[in-house]
């Protein structure tokens, strides 16, 4: 199968999962959404479990690239930290089932479910340590920071972008956000 049709096969079997789970659909449905050879589908995936797997893996490395390129060349953490949580808020509004594919992959991997949560925090973590390695940030448990920024960014951007379709926070949700967050990044008196 290639590349062009797996991307295909990833959108559709992300909208059909999404809209009605994975244990309501089929391969031979996502094959005719995504316009793919049913045979070669069944001959990559033994069942819609194996390609919910393969397609919360692809979205987890593509949503980490793209957060990557949002902050890359920028050198302030809190300038970081707003490219980064307004790129993640494109990407739900541009894959509006994230949640709830992620959610599903419990079902099948417990392992790819927690992966996805643990990468992007491992990753965000290592950015974290750099800023308060440089005194950018105050010294507090970089790891722990990240799970509770993550989590902020994951409950609004659920309420506001993805159960709306909006690209982006409301203004007041987003000024809410930005004083939390910078509250959380705050220098001084904990290092």
């Amino acid at each position: 199968m290639d590349e062009q049709v797996m991307a295909r096969v990833l959108d559709e079997a992300e909208r059909l999962f999404g809209q009605r789970g994975f244990q309501r659909v089929t391969l031979d449905e996502v094959a005719e959404a995504a316009d793919a050879s049913p045979e070669q589908l069944s001959a990559r995936f033994a069942d819609c479990g194996e390609l919910l797997v393969h397609l919360a893996q692809a979205r987890a490395h593509e949503v980490r690239s793209r957060l990557n390129r949002a902050v890359d060349g920028l050198s302030s953490r809190t300038m970081i930290e707003g490219a980064g949580f307004q790129e993640w808020f494109r990407w739900l509004a541009e894959h509006p089932y994230t949640n709830q594919i992620i959610w599903q992959t419990e079902l099948v991997d417990a392992e790819v479910h927690r992966n996805w949560y643990r990468d992007l925090a491992a990753d965000y973590a290592r950015g974290l340590t750099r800023a308060i390695d440089e005194g950018e940030l105050p010294r507090v448990d970089p790891e722990g920071l990240a799970w509770c920024l993550m989590g902020m960014a994951d409950f609004l951007g659920m309420r506001y972008v993805m159960w709306t379709g909006r690209p982006e926070l409301p203004e007041q949700a987003m000024r809410t956000f930005t004083r939390v967050l910078t509250r959380a990044l705050q220098t001084g008196g904990g290092r």
